[in-house]
């Protein structure tokens, strides 16, 4: 496995315009620049390490990451903008689409948090919070009280090992069969069982929170 690489860098702006598939959201938001996930080219079906961006550092995409340093003083500043033009309470914002936002470095930076943070001091219409790391359980208290103006887009890549060791990043074994047993739910380790979640989710949340839809993040 190769070593990993970080490093910190200021940003000249922290919000991005957007378009193509994200044409539903007026802002991409990337705290980090590269990914830590996976080793040797990173995930496999990961669309960024096509991208130029993914070779904006020596090294091969999911071996390095960037961190932007000053993210959350330039997005205060950006939002005060757009809230100062009438357009912060209609502004939607995509984090993140070049990178995850819960970087293992994370843990020590805590960039995406101060984000988040100043999300609180100037409320948009949306934020979507797109990742694939259970770091984000550390800002679970601040993203409640977002309320319905966030939206968490968890990736749950697999709960088969066989398909996580040909697909996905290097990582350690799932343990899911002994996982859904441990707490009660054998029953759920079976092809097909996610209909049965979608059922009991939409039982307790309601139908319209629990979002089920072939038309991408746009559909959001």
């Amino acid at each position: 496995m190769s070593a990993k690489h970080y490093s910190l860098k200021p940003t000249a702006r922290a919000l991005t315009p957007t378009g193509g598939f994200l044409k539903g959201f007026a802002f991409s938001l990337n705290p980090y620049i590269g990914c830590a996930f996976g080793d040797g080219g990173g995930c496999p079906y990961c669309y960024v390490r096509m991208l130029p961006i993914a070779r904006v550092e020596s090294g091969s995409w999911g071996t390095w990451v960037i961190a932007k340093s000053n993210l959350a003083e330039r997005l205060e500043v950006e939002l005060a903008a757009l809230e100062k033009k009438g357009r912060l309470a209609e502004t939607t914002i995509f984090m993140s689409s070049a990178t995850d936002p819960y970087q293992g470095i994370e843990r020590r930076l805590g960039l995406t948090r101060a984000a988040l943070e100043v999300f609180e001091r100037h409320p948009i219409r949306r934020i979507l919070i797109q990742t694939r790391s259970p770091l984000i359980e550390h800002d679970i208290e601040i993203i409640r009280a977002l309320g319905n103006r966030a939206i968490v887009s968890l990736t749950l890549e697999t709960d088969d090992d066989n398909v996580r060791r040909a697909n996905g990043a290097r990582s350690k074994a799932l343990g899911m069969r002994e996982l859904y047993a441990k707490h009660g739910y054998e029953e759920w380790f079976r092809p097909g069982a996610e209909r049965d979640l979608i059922d009991a989710m939409r039982s307790r949340l309601g139908d319209e929170r629990v979002l089920i839809s072939r038309a991408g993040f746009s559909a959001v």
